[in-house]
């Protein structure tokens, strides 16, 4: 998994700047804090949905502008485990994706709207995996929502919160499942 990171981690750093063309690239550090979500198990003949606790994770995106308000990156985020409210068994994601935003430009305080959509990995605990006798699957992963940011006094930085939909799929082996849920993103940014 460290790997997996890492090669993620560069990849994030190095698309943007490979199709950048000398134009400015806004890199984000965020704070995904999820609201208690709902995890659904799809299987023939109906489904399940269990609410899940409150969760955390962390992420990085880089982007690059496009039009004067558009901008197009990628990203990746790794959530914390995060548990169902009745057991002991917990999952997460990494969600690796492209994204898109489009910005109000405004003076003070900035909106904007954005969308993010890709494919995330799979994990669980050994409860969750039935001690590592199940076999997960990644599946799609999109986001929607929208912002504000604004710049932080006397730093070249700026801080932003953010509202969104997101959805994560994936297979316990060849049972569907998904998490979707509301989360709030905060964190900051800087162009280089």
């Amino acid at each position: 998994m460290k790997k997996l990171l890492c090669i993620a981690m560069v990849l994030i750093a190095a698309l943007p700047l490979a199709f950048s063309q000398g134009k400015t690239i806004t890199v984000r550090a965020l704070l995904p804090i999820d609201f208690g979500g709902t995890y659904r198990v799809s299987y023939s003949g109906g489904s399940t949905n269990t609410d899940t606790n409150m969760g955390f994770g962390l992420g990085a995106e880089a982007m690059v502008g496009v039009m004067s308000r558009m901008k197009v990156g990628v990203g990746l985020q790794y959530l914390i485990n995060r548990g169902n409210v009745d057991d002991d068994r917990t999952f997460g994601f990494v969600p690796v994706y492209g994204l898109v935003t489009y910005d109000f430009n405004l003076r003070a305080f900035d909106p904007y709207l954005i969308g993010r959509i890709g494919y995330n990995f799979h994990k669980g605990n050994d409860d969750y995996t039935n001690k590592g006798d199940s076999d997960l699957k990644g599946g799609l992963y999109f986001d929607l929502g929208g912002g504000v940011s604004f710049k932080i006094p006397s730093t070249p930085l700026h801080a932003f919160v953010e509202l969104d939909y997101a959805y994560n799929g994936g297979q316990i082996d060849s049972t569907d499942i998904s998490y979707r849920r509301l989360e709030a993103l905060v964190g900051v940014s800087f162009t280089i």
